[in-house]
Order: C-alpha cells, then sequence, then structure tokens
C-alpha cells in the first residue's frame, strides 16, 4: 500500500468504506465519500461538523493505521485549545491511539517517536 517514497497509495479494495455515523448529515456523508476518493479540503462553518468527517474519515482508514504498521494519521488544528478537543473527539469516537504535541519551539526536532500510537494531533505554527 505505499510507494517507494513512503506514501500510502489507497487503493479502493473491500476493506476501505465509508463508515458514516448514524447522526451525520448528508452534507457531512458527502463530504467523507469525496475525501475519500480525492484529496479534499472541507470549507466550513464554525459547528458545522468538520470535525465529525475527520472522525468519519479516520474510520475509514483505520485499519492502515492500527499498529503493526508504519503510517500514522496526523490532524493538524490552528489553535493550541483545539489539540486536546479534537484529540478527546477522536479517542471517543474511534479505537486509534491518539497523541498530542502543542508549544511553539521544537514540535517537529524534538518531537519523540510515536510508538505505537495511531494518530498525532499538534498545533501548526505559523
Amino acid at each position: 500500500m505505499a510507494s517507494e517514497s513512503g506514501v500510502m497509495d489507497v487503493q479502493a479494495d473491500a476493506q476501505l468504506s465509508a463508515d458514516p455515523l448514524p447522526f451525520a448529515r448528508c452534507y457531512q456523508v458527502e463530504a467523507l465519500e469525496k475525501a475519500m476518493k480525492e484529496n479534499t479540503i472541507v470549507y466550513l462553518e464554525t459547528g458545522s461538523g468538520k470535525t465529525l468527517i475527520a472522525i468519519m474519515l479516520l474510520r475509514s482508514y483505520a485499519y492502515l493505521l492500527r499498529k503493526p504498521s508504519r503510517f500514522i494519521a496526523v490532524f493538524l488544528v490552528p489553535q493550541v485549545v483545539l489539540v486536546s478537543q479534537q484529540a478527546e473527539a477522536i479517542k471517543m469516537h474511534t479505537d486509534l491511539k491518539v497523541q498530542t504535541y502543542c508549544g511553539d519551539k521544537g514540535l517537529i526536532s524534538g518531537m519523540p517517536p510515536c510508538g505505537g500510537d495511531n494518530l498525532i494531533a499538534m498545533r501548526c505554527l505559523s
């Protein structure tokens, strides 16, 4: 599933299927299905369910992320307060192990190895 560059090549196979949560709205399921087919940027108002779309997408790809696997998912957020908020939402709705990082210095160069974690939530530095 990975190319020589280490980038994940996901083909439409039997393991990858949309896993919408029962309370997802139609536009969220539509965004999920599009994101499973191609790179997608979801631009929605605050409170409109972008996190739910991300959770459903992570659930769809979870079989690739569970250890032992060299793949991880990285969830970037624009504010420190969102790091723990998003991590808790992902923990609540998936069985993935989540690790969080935030701060202003040495985030990437000083970041410890991921170990058994499947997903890292971190603040984007500008």
